[in-house]
């Protein structure tokens, strides 16, 4: 199995595309000391129904999509991380969170909870959660760094300079933080990626090592963003490296494709609920 013919399956799957960012919101007061989260679907986490109904045209007046969790156009999971941390922390979570965010568009969304007025001079803290969709296919080519890491890296730091400038610009002491994923794959011998998960504590993949490297690419670019900016890392990946797809039931945070081992998830390759609430539990310490 090639990444770049797993990535177009995933893209097939997903649809991770640049997301619509629409017009600009109404600006309203929030609390002082909130936070903000702009992440792509591993924070977002929608439920994979709505997140497929969603694409119909005319489907979102239904009360199918009417009644769940959304900011805008994009659908967020009652439990994905950011309401997870909002419930451990007490505090204001603003969820911007949208599926299909890459760095360039998570600039567009930091212009939006600007313009509503979500940051703020009294923001506590904004959470960028982006840049593992930048190696998709389509995004590769829009992006024009073609499936090159070290130009994907260069592109993602660039908008991460870009992000933190416009989040300055209105809140100029507030905390960046620079979140990374969860894992997906496993980091050391065949670094499998397991797709199905349906015989208790059996999981079955593939030896998938460059997806291994894309994640580490990911992890890497997003620390040296941190580092140039002046945000706050947290490394989640290497945190959650031992509950990848491929671990046991009880252990597991991220599903694979055909699961019904994995206890409470949303989406395929998506975090379960577990998997959200150690992202919400490690945020929790440094927003």
């Amino acid at each position: 199995m090639r990444l770049r013919g797993l990535l177009q399956g995933f893209a097939a799957f997903l649809s991770l595309g640049a997301v619509s960012l629409g017009a600009a919101p109404v600006a309203m007061a929030q609390p002082v000391g909130n936070v903000v989260v702009i992440g792509d679907s591993y924070a977002a986490n929608p439920d994979n129904q709505r997140h497929w109904a969603a694409k119909i045209p005319g489907a979102d007046g239904s009360s199918f999509l009417a009644d769940y969790p959304s900011n805008g156009a994009c659908l967020q999971s009652p439990d994905n991380y950011p309401r997870q941390l909002a419930a451990r922390t007490g505090l204001n979570v603003a969820d911007w969170s949208c599926a299909g965010l890459t760095s360039w568009s998570s600039i567009g969304m930091v212009q939006k909870a600007i313009a509503r007025g979500d940051i703020n001079p009294q923001t506590r803290s904004v959470v960028l959660a982006v840049g593992f969709n930048n190696h998709w296919p389509s995004n590769t080519r829009a992006s024009g760094t073609g499936f090159d890491f070290g130009r994907i890296g260069d592109r993602y730091v660039a908008d991460m300079h870009t992000a933190a400038a416009k989040i300055r610009e209105v809140a100029p002491h507030t905390k960046i933080i620079i979140a990374g994923m969860l894992a997906m794959s496993e980091p050391n011998g065949a670094q499998r990626f397991c797709l199905i998960n349906v015989v208790p504590n059996a999981p079955l993949g593939i030896p998938v090592p460059l997806l291994q490297q894309v994640e580490n690419n990911t992890r890497n670019f997003q620390e040296r963003a941190a580092r140039e900016i002046g945000a706050t890392f947290v490394d989640i990946k290497t945190a959650s490296a031992s509950h990848n797809t491929c671990a046991k039931d009880s252990e597991r945070w991220v599903s694979g494709l055909v699961d019904t081992t994995t206890t409470h998830y949303n989406m395929p390759y998506h975090p379960s609920r577990a998997g959200s609430g150690f992202v919400a539990q490690e945020l929790a310490k440094v927003v």
